[in-house]
């Protein structure tokens, strides 16, 4: 999706790595581009993250609603695990 898309999806957080890491979450979807001014690539995650925290240009978290959470240590395979919250 390019950015002017994902300007349109209802930005919920935004985080930025350095100038060749950037994070968004909007909707359903994680969005990374990997410079300023470079296409986003999208992940569905089949549920809305609120919140985006973002470790280093790899590795990061996201927390939804009700205990839902997921986290990447690649950047690119996001996998939910559980908070222990209902």
């Amino acid at each position: 999706m390019a950015a002017y898309g994902l300007m349109g999806a209802g930005i919920q957080d935004l985080y930025a790595v350095s100038d060749e890491s950037l994070w968004a979450i909007a909707g359903s979807g994680v969005f990374n581009a990997t410079q300023v001014g470079a296409p986003w690539k999208e992940k569905k995650l089949g549920a809305a993250p609120s919140r985006l925290h973002m470790f280093d240009a790899t590795t990061g978290v996201l927390i939804g609603a009700k205990g839902m959470a997921w986290r990447t240590d690649d950047g690119s395979t996001w996998t939910e695990v559980s908070t222990g919250e209902d």
